[in-house]
């Protein structure tokens, strides 16, 4: 049999050429950084802050995201590709006070999970994440993070957040570790973690032409927006005349030719 798929394979990609390692067995990879994330117009009418202290709120625009990078396998492992996919509905706050954070919950639609190929995302619905069974994931911080020092405006630094990640209707506890900037108005953030399917529940999708590694990746490239109210004082504050700040209120807020189809459709 893998015998047999591979030369199917090599057939269709005599005959299809170039598309069919476009549609079929091109390698994608979801890179995310806090670069990768243009704030110039969600921070337009943002009144810079003197320190990053407050709640802060995810804002929703096309390069935010959560998604997944997973191996496929075609012809019996014979060729391995990357398959992503991201979600573009997340929402989330944390607070920072200080050199503290804390109550951070990070909220993914999985039903707007998107990926390169329609029937990838079908499937999904009901096989594999069964997006339609679990619509949502979460990733609720454990326990506050402190730091040896504060945000520096526009300083990349590295973070390990503590917290459970609940995904196909399962929960783990997990690091998460992260990358986050401040320039004085946004905070940005990126990372990616190592998930084991099983872990999860998760039965990885397999066939005769393809199957998906055990493995993979969730990847988030977040921005953040202070809440209105929620800071302690903006950088144009007169701060010789005045010596105390207000408490930060803490509050959890809570991814066509059809030369080929491997995935059945």
């Amino acid at each position: 049999m893998k015998k047999k798929i591979i030369i199917a394979l090599i057939v269709l990609a005599l005959a299809g050429g170039t598309a069919f390692w476009y549609f079929v067995l091109r390698d994608e990879k979801l890179n995310v950084g806090t670069k990768n994330i243009d704030s110039s117009q969600s921070a337009r009418d943002v009144e810079e802050q003197s320190t990053p202290d407050g709640t802060w709120s995810i804002k929703q625009q096309n390069d935010v995201f959560a998604g997944y990078q997973i191996d496929e396998l075609f012809g019996g492992a014979s060729v391995k590709t990357s398959a992503v996919g991201k979600s573009k509905v997340v929402s989330g706050t944390f607070v920072v006070d200080g050199t503290t954070i804390s109550d951070g919950i990070i909220t993914v639609d999985t039903t707007e999970m998107k990926s390169d190929k329609p029937g990838r995302d079908n499937k999904m619905a009901g096989e594999g994440l069964e997006t339609d069974a679990f619509p949502e994931a979460i990733f609720k911080q454990s326990k506050p993070v402190t730091f040896s020092s504060a945000f520096a405006k526009n300083e990349e630094i590295e973070i390990e957040i503590p917290g459970t990640l609940t995904l196909h209707g399962q929960s783990q506890e997990v690091t998460f570790p992260l990358k986050a900037t401040w320039d004085g108005k946004v905070i940005k953030i990126s990372g990616e973690l190592e998930l084991t399917l099983s872990d999860y529940g998760i039965e990885a999708p397999d066939s005769s032409f393809v199957a998906v590694e055990k493995q993979g990746f969730l990847k988030v490239q977040l921005l953040f927006l202070l809440k209105a109210g929620s800071s302690k004082k903006s950088s144009t504050e007169d701060t010789t005349t005045s010596t105390t700040t207000p408490a930060v209120t803490q509050t959890t807020v809570s991814q066509t030719t059809t030369t080929v189809d491997p995935y059945g459709y």
